[in-house]
């Protein structure tokens, strides 16, 4: 009798596992997701003899130049390409991490000297804006919210800057009432055409802001343990969706703009996709292990 209890128990313990992993693991393997398969277009080999290469930014200005962030040894870059992935410049020591497009300019920002620079064709950078006196650990990546309003992702300290084009602090996104971060290593923000500030963190998902306000919050299911595992650099297309690069998934997951998840893609080119940016319709994708820059036909 007693072991017919232990057996009964024992079954009962090991359907309730399956049922558990078959709710974890089945956003990823379900037939509801939608594997996105995009046509590779072109690639571009951004290699350098004798330096370590790391792509880890990437950036389209609205005349299609392509802006490519090296933080790489033994000194970082910032390269730029036309729409055919032609070499146009070089801007060497310039650090890239989670650039982004101004206008015809990028924006960077150095996480060890704490400066934004705005680069442009031919100039170099144009701007800069020092970063010092506001105690921002680690900062990486910078956007412009609105024409006199900056962002920056601080990953150190768990909060996304405002600041404005005079230098001085203008607020604060992911912090509580009382000032207390709320963000795990915020990288990478990003602005949609709404105005709208989103940001991947180490907590596994992608929170946007209307505002100041907590607007929506990505994640490839309603949990807190969600599967996004290191999101990084993510862009947001025409139709509004947004498209996430998660390094150690090895996918790039798709949302509509309700924060509603779409599906996957996996890239097989960028097994390790890291940074990824948007120009109608084309999606250009680097990967952590490999130094060359990928362009595809954005999936409609």
């Amino acid at each position: 009798m007693l072991i017919r209890v232990f057996i009964s128990a024992l079954f009962a313990a090991l359907l309730g596992l399956a049922a558990l992993e078959l709710k974890v693991l089945w956003p990823l393997v379900g037939a509801s997701t939608h594997e996105f398969e995009l046509l590779q277009l072109g690639q571009v080999d951004l290699r350098v003899h004798g330096k370590q290469v790391h792509l880890d930014g990437l950036a389209v200005s609205p005349s299609g130049t392509i802006w490519v962030a090296d933080t790489g040894e033994p000194g970082p870059r910032i390269v730029a390409l036309d729409h055919d992935g032609q070499l146009i410049d070089t801007f060497r020591g310039a650090v890239g991490a989670g650039i982004s497009a101004d206008g015809e300019a990028v924006l960077t920002v150095d996480p060890q000297a704490a400066i934004v620079s705005r680069i442009a064709l031919g100039g170099g950078a144009t701007r800069t804006w020092s970063l010092d006196g506001f105690h921002l650990t680690a900062p990486r990546g910078v956007v412009r919210v609105q024409a006199d309003t900056l962002a920056v992702a601080a990953t150190g300290t768990g909060t996304v800057f405002l600041f404005g084009e005079d230098g001085h602090a203008v607020g604060i996104l992911g912090a509580s009432p009382t000032g207390v971060p709320q963000l795990l290593e915020p990288r990478y923000p990003l602005v949609d055409s709404a105005g709208r500030v989103y940001v991947n963190d180490r907590n596994g998902r992608v929170v946007r802001w209307d505002g100041q306000q907590l607007d929506a919050v990505f994640r490839t299911r309603d949990r807190e343990a969600a599967v996004l595992t290191d999101p990084e650099q993510s862009a947001v297309d025409a139709q509004g969706r947004l498209w996430v690069a998660d390094t150690e998934a090895g996918r790039v997951w798709v949302f509509d703009s309700s924060a509603e998840f779409l599906g996957q893609w996996q890239p097989t080119a960028a097994p390790h996709p890291i940074a990824l940016a948007i120009d109608g319709d084309h999606i250009y994708i680097t990967d952590r292990d490999h130094a060359l820059l990928y362009w595809f036909q954005l999936d409609r």
